[in-house]
């Protein structure tokens, strides 16, 4: 899988960090877990990845290079809260 260049953009959020991005940077169902959360609903752990990387890498086959910190650090704190 090939790589776009850094930025410190963030494009992978944790349910509770996403509570106030819109459905077209998280998706219909990302957005809606995160107003769950942010409602106080009982929701599992669990984190999205935007829009924007899904549709560089159907347009492009790339990802961004953020992502995989991102991602560690996502997997890192379900780790915790698991």
């Amino acid at each position: 899988v090939k790589t776009m260049s850094t930025s410190r953009k963030q494009v992978a959020f944790l349910f509770g960090e996403g509570a106030n991005a819109s459905a077209a940077v998280l998706g219909g169902k990302g957005a809606g877990l995160c107003e769950l959360v942010k409602s106080g609903l009982p929701v599992p752990p669990g984190f999205t990845v935007t829009t924007s990387v899904a549709r560089a890498y159907a347009q492009h086959r790339t990802l961004p290079v953020r992502l995989f910190g991102q991602l560690e650090r996502n997997v890192r704190q379900l780790e915790r809260l698991t």
